[in-house]
């Protein structure tokens, strides 16, 4: 146990070391820039890349397959899956939420408050595809509420009729 513990010892040292934070911080304002252009490039290409959201795993890495997203595959599969399938231009509030961490680490201070900007960005990241998801059901603009707001609606529309659901978003 006197290995685990000097171990343990290490790996939390590690953890509190200055540089560990400043590399930590700095990752995720790289994250939050990466997901800020793949996000809008996905606005503009999302119709293109949708075939390749299509293909089993084994054939969207081949060299030959290529996405017009601007951040390549990676780019198109994570904008498909945080803008289509959940949250639909909601998720750029993961943007916001990653960048604050990490200017939050860098700078050991937030630039907002907190509590406040958690509360309207997690309220944010439910109403805005719901309401996007009631005004644009079908067809193109249907990725603005993404598939958590096609979800919320089919169920609101279900339990209280159109006139219902729209009248409680």
């Amino acid at each position: 146990t006197a290995t685990g513990k000097g171990r343990w010892a290490r790996f939390r040292s590690f953890l509190a070391a200055e540089r560990t934070h400043e590399v930590s911080g700095l990752f995720l304002l790289l994250v939050s820039a990466y997901l800020l252009v793949a996000f809008t490039s996905y606005l503009f290409t999302w119709r293109i890349d949708q075939d390749l959201m299509s293909r089993p795993w084994g054939q969207i890495f081949q060299p030959e397959v290529h996405a017009e997203n601007w951040l390549g595959k990676l780019g198109a599969l994570i904008s498909h899956q945080f803008i289509y399938v959940w949250f639909g231009i909601a998720a750029f509030i993961f943007v916001l939420w990653v960048f604050l961490a990490g200017v939050r680490i860098v700078l050991r201070t937030w630039l907002s408050p907190v509590g406040k900007a958690l509360r309207w960005s997690a309220m944010g990241l439910f109403w805005l595809p719901t309401l996007l998801g009631f005004f644009f059901p079908k067809g193109d603009w249907q990725i603005l509420g993404g598939g958590v707001g096609y979800a919320i609606n089919a169920h609101l529309i279900g339990w209280l009729g159109s006139f219902g659901a729209g009248t409680i978003i």
